[in-house]
């Protein structure tokens, strides 16, 4: 990409050219030469080639002596901000559990506390479709109404660990009150769609959650942002108007360019010097679906969530008794698990990593002798051989809160949330996934 004085320097030049070729038409207008109806105009953004402007592939390597027609493609990229009539994606496939535990946490604080999580999966080329297999929720400041993302030492062994199982981040996942403005995307949110395709690739998609007033639900809505905004993301010029949410600020002027209609409804072309970019024209939706991830499970307790913290003799003790009738490689499937895991030094991703996703991918208990060992160990128990009992105080020792999340997502009796919950010592998750099972 070119930086702001490497492209003042050509819109002058561009300036320059103008000038000679409106010179030129003059001489050859006044010798009778062109028509006063044919002006020689110069060539137009749109008239470039498609393929060469889209995304700014085409400037990676510019030549060395532009034309008046390679100027005006270069300012159609860089300068000249225009929607895009469509999403490089065409579709969203977002696994169900992935979903359902990042919005019931949202659900059961009312919204009045905000969360982002980085989504993993894979990008099929030949039909430009992002499939979601799982969510990291890395640390973070949730506040009221935003989140505000932390040094988190953990996520280079979680980005290693999804791509020893071929996946890797495909975009993000955050929470927004219903009521914060007009807009699909703040200009926030559109950075940093912008700053994970432009690392990870321009498929990489944003996954909106919010609450539907007077109910107990959450929308989904899915946004893929245009090329162009992240070609000029990489200059670094970029920002949010610390005013206006909706607003991205430039360093340098742009172009704003866009279609209204008049009251005719005829469309005019309508363009806007300016150095503030409405999100509006950079977004794009992308439809979505639901899938079941057939990478992992995704059911156990999240690491940095601020409500709970796993621990290897409570949360990683219930999955082994829970599941103790499926095969280990099944039990283990579970990507939260592995990352706490991880975390916890029970496992490491350089001595264990490509046994485990082997071992998944072929379904075999083969090789995790040694693996299985220790985690059992870790816990203090030898192989689980039946379900985890109530405990002494019985169902009077839970939650009524958590009875009703629990019997709001799983569509449960009161008596069977209830027993859940005390099967597994309060943990709402943990109440959620044996109902399911």
């Amino acid at each position: 990409f070119f930086s702001a004085s490497v492209l003042r320097s050509i819109m002058d030049e561009l300036a320059k050219l103008r000038a000679q070729q409106a010179k030129r038409y003059q001489e050859q207008k006044a010798k009778g030469l062109v028509s006063a109806s044919s002006p020689s105009s110069s060539a137009s953004a749109t008239s470039a080639k498609k393929g060469k402007v889209v995304g700014g592939k085409w400037f990676a390597n510019p030549p060395q002596k532009l034309t008046m027609k390679d100027l005006e493609a270069l300012l159609s990229v860089y300068v000249r901000v225009a929607p895009q009539k469509e999403a490089f994606v065409s579709q969203i496939k977002l696994d169900t559990d992935s979903a359902e535990f990042f919005q019931s946490f949202l659900v059961r604080a009312d919204f009045k506390v905000q969360r982002c999580g980085l989504m993993f999966g894979s990008f099929n080329e030949q039909n430009h479709t992002v499939t979601v297999d799982c969510i990291y929720e890395p640390r973070q400041a949730s506040g009221p109404a935003e989140w505000e993302e932390l040094e988190d030492a953990l996520l280079p062994c979680v980005i290693g660990l999804a791509k020893k199982f071929g996946l890797a981040p495909v975009g993000w996942v955050f929470s927004y009150k219903s009521d914060r403005g007009d807009f699909a995307l703040s200009a926030k949110e559109v950075l940093k769609t912008a700053s994970l395709a432009a690392q990870y690739g321009d498929h990489c998609v944003a996954v909106g959650v919010t609450n539907i007033p007077g109910t107990t639900q959450s929308d989904f809505q899915t946004y893929q942002v245009s090329h162009q905004i992240v070609q000029i993301y990489k200059e670094g010029t970029l920002s949010p108007n610390p005013k206006e949410p909706h607003l991205i600020h430039s360093e340098r002027e742009l172009e704003a360019v866009q279609e209204e209609s008049d009251k005719t409804g005829k469309s005019h072309v309508v363009r806007e010097a300016t150095n503030d970019i409405d999100t509006a024209l950079v977004t794009i939706p992308v439809p979505v679906a639901a899938h079941k991830s057939e990478v992992y499970r995704n059911r156990f307790s999240r690491l940095n969530r601020p409500d709970h913290r796993p621990t290897l003799q409570a949360d990683v003790k219930n999955v082994l008794q829970s599941r103790s009738a499926e095969p280990f490689w099944q039990i283990i499937s579970d990507f939260h698990l592995l990352i706490y895991l991880f975390e916890e030094g029970v496992l490491t991703l350089e001595k264990d990593g490509t046994i485990l996703s082997e071992a998944i991918k072929k379904k075999s208990d083969a090789q995790l002798a040694g693996i299985k060992q220790r985690v059992l160990g870790a816990v203090g128990q030898g192989p689980p051989t039946s379900a985890p009992r109530a405990p002494s105080g019985g169902p009077s020792a839970v939650n009524t809160s958590d009875v009703q999340q629990v019997m709001s997502v799983c569509h449960c009796t009161h008596a069977q949330a209830t027993q859940a919950l005390a099967a597994v010592n309060g943990d709402v998750n943990m109440a959620i996934e044996l109902l399911i099972q």
